[in-house]
């Protein structure tokens, strides 16, 4: 992808062009050189990492951490939330999503900052940030009404030990708005 091959005079190789040319793959956002010589050049890649999916005409748009779009597909691939509630008209792939809605991105990059460091990736989860005061989220069959994400952390804990108690098959509502409140799983037939 760098135009380098064996044989190549290292000291001619453009690290500038080099790096230039990979940053153009959304998924990379940065790249370092370094040379081994006399005949071996290292390329240290840091990537971008898939952190929800937002519906959009049919597709998925991947996001990243910034709320930078990396990936349009038709299917969602890796472990992350579904995210609903975010209004745009239009988008462009490497850029973050020009939202009229703020608010609701922030919460969104949040509840899924959060997501990452409770290791909570791998469960089926829908975000919806329609607004950003009165947050849910669906995980499995169960929907957690959290509110406001002023205190998210201590939300996103408390609704990862509630989803390991509750059998998967079980369907429900449980309200995290205010954690100094008795919490109580209500069933729904």
């Amino acid at each position: 992808a760098v135009g380098l091959s064996q044989g190549d005079n290292l000291f001619f190789f453009s690290k500038l062009r080099a790096a230039s040319i990979l940053k153009k793959d959304p998924y990379i956002e940065d790249v370092q050189f370094s040379m081994q010589l006399p005949d071996t050049m290292l390329i240290q890649v840091k990537e971008r990492k898939v952190r929800g999916y937002v519906p959009y005409l049919g597709t998925y748009l991947y996001i990243d951490e910034a709320g930078r779009v990396l990936d349009v597909q038709e299917a969602c691939h890796d472990p992350a939330p579904m995210v609903k509630g975010l209004v745009f008209d239009s988008f462009t792939k490497g850029e973050i999503i020009p939202v009229e809605n703020p608010d609701a991105l922030d919460v969104m990059l949040r509840v899924s900052q959060m997501m990452h460091k409770y290791e909570l990736l791998d469960i089926a989860m829908q975000i919806d940030v329609s607004d950003p005061k009165d947050v849910y989220a669906d995980v499995n069959q169960v929907q957690f009404r959290l509110g406001e994400m002023d205190n998210s952390d201590q939300k996103i804990r408390v609704m990862v030990e509630v989803v390991k108690t509750i059998p998967k098959e079980d369907r429900g509502t449980m309200d995290l708005r205010d954690l100094t409140k008795p919490m109580i799983f209500q069933y729904l037939t």
